[in-house]
């Protein structure tokens, strides 16, 4: 039988990932959890910007969802592949 493999993610409504309090708390969950999903709520950022905050946290690989239903910022997942 081969070996299991677990997949580790975060889930965090940052409240906006501009601040430099929010990207140090980002880098640290990621770390100590060695995430490979990064789901982001309320970045309240451009596309542009969660993107290259993202690659520079080791996640190359992005989507966006919006959701007006759900009465929040854009959606963010982050992977790892």
């Amino acid at each position: 039988m081969p070996p299991v493999s677990t997949m580790k993610f975060i889930a965090w409504n940052c409240r906006g990932l501009g601040r430099g309090t929010a990207m140090r708390a980002l880098r640290s969950l990621i770390r100590t959890h060695r995430s490979d999903l990064v789901f982001l709520c309320e970045v309240k950022l451009n596309a542009p910007s969660v993107q290259r905050k993202l690659l520079r946290l080791g996640f190359p690989f992005c989507l966006k969802f919006h959701q007006l239903e759900l009465r929040v910022d854009w959606l963010w997942l982050g992977m790892l592949m």
